[in-house]
């Protein structure tokens, strides 16, 4: 007989053995659910382990190549700051703020975004404008490529960046007095006085200008 499904009745029909074999069957049977159902449980858990290490994977892979990009652009950052130019350095930060995802490094760029057109800007124009300076002073090298040079330079920091990143009132005023004794000198290299004048206004601009930065980086 076959033993698979009986029915109440028929079950009451069957011997003592047949009984016993009918529930080792029914014993063998729910044995063998379990086993498909743990398989099951376990292939499924498998799956979800393998998509979830992948995942993260994936985060990881993503996380390192985001903080890569994010080192070369600081580093580019840093590198730019070793130039005189401001602008540059703001070209940079803004590159940093439009790639970069994390929180606090866009903080960051917004305050030294910040910090840079209210200081650090101005500190690097004062003392590249005393570099120039001391170049134009120098009568050695007067008529030079290198002294050509610092002239336009000195002019581009005169009439643009100075005035552009709020230069104070009295760099204003040496800058003016240097930029007078300049005039003279270009009009009429000869003069040994006009020289020694060229002197005493770079001595006053040196000096000015570095009260200047004292105060800017007391902010």
């Amino acid at each position: 007989m076959l033993m698979k499904n009986l029915t109440d009745s028929q079950i009451k029909d069957l011997t003592f053995e047949q009984k016993l074999d009918y529930e080792k069957l029914k014993v063998e049977r729910l044995k063998a659910r379990s086993e498909i159902i743990k398989w099951f449980l376990i292939a499924a858990g498998a799956v979800i382990s393998f998509y979830v290490i992948d995942v993260g994977k994936l985060k990881i892979e993503k996380f390192t190549a985001e903080s890569g990009n994010q080192e070369r652009l600081l580093n580019s950052y840093l590198s730019a700051t070793e130039s005189p130019d401001p602008d540059l350095w703001k070209r940079k930060l803004g590159l940093i703020k439009q790639f970069s995802k994390d929180t606090a490094i866009l903080h960051w760029a917004d305050r030294e975004e910040k910090y840079i057109n209210e200081v650090s800007a101005l500190l690097a124009l004062y003392k590249e404008t005393i570099k120039v300076a001391s170049i134009l002073a120098n009568k050695q090298i007067s008529g030079t490529t290198e002294w050509s040079n610092a002239s336009s330079r000195f002019y581009q920091l005169y009439w643009a960046e100075l005035p552009y990143y709020g230069e104070s009132q009295p760099v204003i005023s040496k800058m003016i007095a240097f930029k007078r004794e300049l005039d003279e000198i270009q009009h009429n290299n000869d003069r040994q006085n006009d020289w020694e004048s060229m002197d005493g206004a770079l001595y006053e601009l040196s000096k000015t200008l570095k009260e200047e930065s004292k105060k800017l980086e007391q902010k």
